[in-house]
């Protein structure tokens, strides 16, 4: 299996959050995981990296995952990937949101994530597994489970 997969984490923001730019090495294709907290810096680095923004792919909507998805879309209008469990928490507010299910797969360029499902944190996070990688959100925390006590 050919490697294309470019993974960019940043630790950001006064809550620690772990969010990703990842990008197809062939296509130079992006997608800004959770943009939250800084989204000029992130649509900055995906630039300075040499890829484009091309789509948004989103663990689950707690404001401190998504507080900056309208100034990231107001830069690079893209779909923006959220579970149908989640969407209602996010719509009609954001634009450009793509519901999406179990198991089902989305592509940037030649790489394809698996979406999974993985309810608990919220009802309808989601992870997106490509290339034995996983970006998993609050689902897991280093040294620890994901919080399953908020709203």
């Amino acid at each position: 299996m050919s490697r294309t997969l470019l993974i960019q984490q940043y630790e950001i923001g006064p809550l620690n959050n772990f969010l990703y730019l990842l990008g197809d090495t062939v296509t130079k294709e992006m997608a800004v995981v959770d943009p939250a907290w800084e989204p000029n810096f992130l649509c900055n680095e995906a630039e300075r990296l040499g890829y484009r923004i091309t789509k948004i792919f989103l663990t689950h909507a707690h404001p401190d995952h998504v507080n900056g998805l309208d100034d990231v879309l107001r830069r690079h209008n893209v779909p923006v990937y959220i579970s149908k469990h989640e969407a209602p928490f996010l719509r009609p507010k954001s634009k450009n949101l793509v519901d999406v299910a179990d198991k089902e797969k989305l592509s940037l360029g030649h790489t394809t994530f698996d979406v999974l499902h993985a309810p608990g944190h919220t009802p309808g996070c989601q992870c997106f597994l490509a290339q034995g990688r996983l970006i998993c959100g609050d689902v897991l925390f280093i040294d620890g489970c994901g919080r399953c006590d908020l709203p």
